[in-house]
């Protein structure tokens, strides 16, 4: 822009001033009202998960190798629960689609074995990850499952 030209943006009002926003349509809401604004989130199966219940219990959690063998058993913390997943907290990561073989240590003597293919891992907080794992039926055909439950 030369030197003496005028600017080709609009003035609004003397300078320190600023002209109100025109007044909101029935229906939508202004940027200074109180009242909470709809949340628009898309609906994909994808993103519609069972919904869980808030659960504490130890875990030791052995991930399948692609033999289906299981590999080192890690400690883990379970924190939400449902009827087909189970929302577990562990300082290791595990990948999405890996299969897992969890042992639930609850007052009972003897742990409840549980096995899922993992949905979701994201990081968490203090060097814990929050794995989400899809629960299924524990495959019987597989006899390195079968022995690693029944050491337990």
């Amino acid at each position: 822009m030369a030197l003496g030209s005028r600017s080709k943006r609009r003035r609004i009002g003397p300078i320190g001033t600023a002209t109100p926003p025109p007044p909101a349509a029935p229906g939508e809401f202004d940027e200074f009202d109180d009242a909470p604004r709809p949340t628009r989130r898309r609906r994909t199966g994808y993103d519609e998960r069972p919904s869980t219940v808030e659960f504490s219990a130890r875990l030791d959690v052995t991930e399948l190798d692609e033999r289906k063998r299981p590999g080192p058993v890690w400690p883990a913390r379970a924190v939400e629960i449902g009827r087909s997943r189970v929302v577990i907290r562990s300082r290791r990561m595990c990948y999405r689609g890996r299969q897992l073989v969890m042992a639930l240590h609850m007052i009972d003597d003897k742990p409840t074995s549980l096995y899922g293919i993992v949905h979701e891992c994201v990081y968490d907080c203090d060097g814990q990850h929050r794995i989400d794992i899809d629960l299924q039926r524990i495959p019987g055909d597989i006899p390195a499952i079968r022995a690693w439950i029944d050491e337990l």
